[in-house]
């Protein structure tokens, strides 16, 4: 939900594909006139929402090219937001590169032929994996079929989901195909 008076002073993006973030950053950069202060920018968590997930993994790849594609909303909104959202920005930065190093890693124990080290490493990986896993999934009720066949694919996507971050951090996507 959006103030009328603030769409209308500073319109909806339209140079740019994730414009949902952009209108956000925005409204956290702004000041409102009237108050003087910065927009508020609210959760609801009783909000009712619904998403199309990605069926296949081409699909899946759109939507993190999309995503991903926030170098300009970055660029324009950085220096303004607060200090919370520049944290969580910081976060998801080495959040996507901590697997590639991680990978790096393991190729590297690989290519050494250090075969007690790569299986500790992908021992610890899995465990601490599964561990949190399934303390979330059974803090959402989650059946334990359900998280256990995640945690293999969250193992590849996180690997994924760090390439395309960068991908999209050195070349934005600039339009909708």
């Amino acid at each position: 939900m959006w103030k009328t008076s603030f769409l209308k002073e500073h319109n909806f993006p339209t140079d740019s594909i994730v414009e949902d973030m952009s209108l956000t950053w925005k409204a956290q950069a702004s000041v409102d006139p009237k108050r003087g202060r910065r927009y508020k920018i609210g959760f609801s968590p009783k909000a009712l929402s619904y998403t199309d997930e990605p069926e296949t993994f081409k699909q899946y790849i759109n939507q993190t090219d999309r995503w991903f594609s926030i170098r300009g909303v970055l660029k324009d909104n950085f220096k303004d937001v607060s200090l919370g959202l520049k944290t969580l920005t910081l976060w998801v930065f080495a959040e996507s590169l901590f697997p590639l190093i991680w990978l790096a890693i393991l190729g590297w124990l690989l290519l050494t032929a250090n075969y007690l080290a790569l299986f500790i490493g992908l021992t610890l990986d899995l465990g601490i994996l599964s561990a949190i896993s399934l303390y979330l999934g059974k803090k959402h009720r989650y059946g334990l079929r359900k998280i256990v066949h995640g945690i293999g694919w969250f193992w590849v996507y996180r690997f994924v989901n760090a390439i395309q971050f960068w991908r999209r951090m050195l070349k934005p996507k600039r339009k909708w195909y």
